[in-house]
C-alpha cells in the first residue's frame, strides 16, 4: 500500500472515531438527564379539557393550577434551528395550561418561563412574554423559546403564584 492511501485511511479512521466519541459522549450526558416522567397516577387535566395531551407522543405532566404536555421519552428532537444573532438557536413552542385561564379576560397572560441547562447553570433562558392558544377544550398559554445549546434543560413556569418545572433533553439533530 502507499502511503498516500495509508495516510488516507488513518484520517477518516480518525474522523470516525471522533464522531463516535461525540456520539457516545452525547449518549451518556443525556443518561444523566434527569427528564420528567409521567405521573403515578397519571395527571389528568379537570372539564372541560380532554384526558389526553393533544400531540401525539406527548403527557400530560402538572397539576390543576398549572400543567403542560411533556414528550414521552423526554427528548425535544427535531426543533426548528435560527441563527438570530450568528450562533444556532433551537426553537419551540411551550404551552401552559391553568383551570379557569380565560383569555378573553388576560389575552397576554402573566406567565413567566425561564430555561436553564443543567450541566451548565450559567447558560440560562428567559421566555419573552406569553399569549394565548385555543386548544382542544379550553385556553392556553403559549411562549416560544430559543435555547442556544443543545442537552438537559429545566423549565420553570410561574403563574399567578403557582409554579411548574419539568426538564427535557434538546437533541442536537
Amino acid at each position: 500500500m502507499s502511503n498516500r492511501v495509508i495516510l488516507s485511511l488513518m484520517l477518516i479512521f480518525t474522523v470516525l472515531l471522533a464522531a463516535c466519541a461525540r456520539n457516545n459522549s452525547t449518549a451518556l450526558l443525556q443518561e444523566d438527564c434527569p427528564v420528567t416522567e409521567q405521573q403515578d397516577p397519571p395527571f389528568q387535566p379537570p372539564d372541560p379539557y380532554p384526558p389526553d395531551a393533544p400531540s401525539a407522543g406527548t403527557f400530560w405532566y402538572g397539576t390543576s393550577e398549572l400543567w403542560t404536555m411533556v414528550p414521552e421519552d423526554g427528548v425535544w428532537w427535531g426543533l426548528a434551528q435560527t441563527e438570530p444573532d450568528g450562533r444556532m438557536h433551537w426553537t419551540q413552542k411551550v404551552f401552559i395550561w391553568r383551570d379557569g385561564y380565560d383569555a378573553g379576560i388576560e389575552p397576554i397572560p402573566a406567565l413567566t418561563l425561564r430555561a436553564v441547562h443543567l450541566a451548565d447553570p450559567e447558560l440560562t433562558y428567559e421566555a419573552p412574554k406569553a399569549t394565548h392558544a385555543s386548544q382542544r377544550g379550553g385556553w392556553s398559554m403559549l411562549t416560544g423559546v430559543e435555547l442556544p445549546s443543545s442537552g438537559c434543560w429545566q423549565f420553570t413556569a410561574v403563574y399567578q403564584g403557582h409554579e411548574l418545572t419539568f426538564v427535557v433533553w434538546l437533541a442536537p439533530e
